[in-house]
């Protein structure tokens, strides 16, 4: 998968996702000067993320619908 699916999927922008990839928050792998992920891994940070967000702007008294 891209780094532009992948962020698409997360609702970011590509510079925030590739943020997250070089702090290595997702696993990837380079191919020549591409990075290539798995959609699981991708998904796995959005389980794990996605539900901290929602609970903290719930807290806040938002409620945001995030597509994921």
């Amino acid at each position: 998968m891209t780094t532009q699916k992948a962020a698409d999927i997360l609702n970011v922008s590509r510079l925030t996702f590739t943020r997250l990839l070089d702090n290595d928050e997702i696993t990837y792998h380079r191919t020549g000067n591409r990075r290539k992920l798995r959609y699981p891994d991708v998904m796995v940070y959005c389980a794990l993320v996605i539900p901290t967000i929602v609970h903290w702007e719930s807290m806040a008294g938002t409620a945001v619908m995030r597509k994921v």
